[in-house]
């Protein structure tokens, strides 16, 4: 959290004639919210900006989150987005470039608890996010998924797969998510939310930090295409094989990421003609199959239930990392 010079009660910040919040940059403000209530902030957008918003929760504990939309305040929960354990920045253009005037963004508070206690600051000082740049690869396995989920999104023309930040607060980044980018290639660690259930959940796969070390300068983002779950077939949309290659992926408005030169990542990436043919290497594959024949050898061994779905996600995971041996 920035330390700014002055922290105004919310009562102080009130628009002119309205009970919307029109917070100063560089002054943090402290607030309460009622769940089942929203307030809303209002900021002026007159060119391309970036803002860093930065929050702290005083009492109890529970979720402040924010919905972000242009021109008219969100009248669901749909893309919202928790905050309060890390700052991020957010980028935001006028709504119309080619005209003089100036438009609108309209920023929601919510929270589930009866009373949240926040302080709020807001910056437009790019000088002050490098304070809190934190590469990739110190993040760890779930402190890592729970920030870097929702910083880049699949769009496919028709097709909607939301993910946002706070995703396990507000259900989304099912079809997609954000693996860590692992070195030995495991994008199914921690077990993406799509496929837990009371099973997964009893799964006691261990994986310190430093055994499977994290790229610092990539970013990943999955897909699921087709999947067999529980007897069941999952099919994302059906036409995936046409439509893939006019899918984009694209860096939200709102977004943890930050470079060394304190930029937020924008704007979309084509995914056309870069597809990869996997070729069979035999030497690869002999040993992924010793490796899975050695943990199935122990099914007949296993003492209990959480041992036996263990094992066979172990299994799981042999066939899906590019390298038996846990390199790139």
């Amino acid at each position: 959290m920035s330390n700014p010079k002055t922290i105004r009660p919310e009562s102080e910040i009130h628009c002119t004639g309205s009970p919307v919040l029109c917070p100063r940059m560089g002054e943090g403000y402290r607030g309460t919210l009622v769940a089942g209530q929203a307030k809303l902030i209002l900021l002026s957008v007159q060119k391309c900006s970036q803002w860093m918003i930065t929050s702290e929760i005083s009492s109890p504990a529970g979720t402040l989150a924010m919905l972000f939309k242009q021109d008219h305040y969100a009248t669901s929960a749909e893309g919202a987005s928790e905050v309060g354990k890390h700052p991020f920045v957010f980028s935001v253009c006028p709504t119309n470039q080619s005209q003089p005037h100036a438009s609108t963004l309209w920023i929601t508070l919510m929270t589930e608890v009866s009373n949240l206690e926040y302080v709020l600051y807001l910056s437009d000082d790019p000088t002050e996010w490098g304070s809190f740049l934190l590469p990739i690869s110190s993040l760890g396995s779930y402190a890592g998924r729970d920030i870097i989920d929702g910083s880049l999104q699949v769009a496919c023309p028709g097709e909607s797969f939301p993910c946002f930040h706070g995703a396990d607060t507000f259900t989304s980044c099912l079809e997609t998510w954000n693996p860590l980018p692992r070195k030995d290639g495991n994008f199914l660690w921690p077990i993406p939310r799509l496929f837990t259930d009371s099973l997964t959940e009893k799964v006691l796969y261990e994986d310190p930090d430093d055994s499977n070390p994290l790229f610092g300068n990539e970013l990943r983002a999955t897909l699921v295409l087709e999947s067999y779950y529980k007897a069941q077939s999952f099919v994302p949309f059906s036409e995936w094989e046409q439509i893939l290659e006019q899918c984009v992926l694209t860096f939200p408005t709102l977004s943890w990421l930050q470079t060394k030169n304190n930029e937020v990542p924008t704007g979309n990436i084509s995914i056309q003609g870069k597809k990869e043919e996997l070729s069979c290497e035999l030497e690869k594959f002999t040993k992924c199959s010793q490796q899975m024949d050695q943990y199935a050898s122990g099914f007949s061994d296993a003492q209990s239930i959480e041992e036996i779905v263990t094992l066979r996600f172990e299994v799981f995971l042999i066939s899906k990392h590019s390298d038996p041996d846990g390199g790139d």
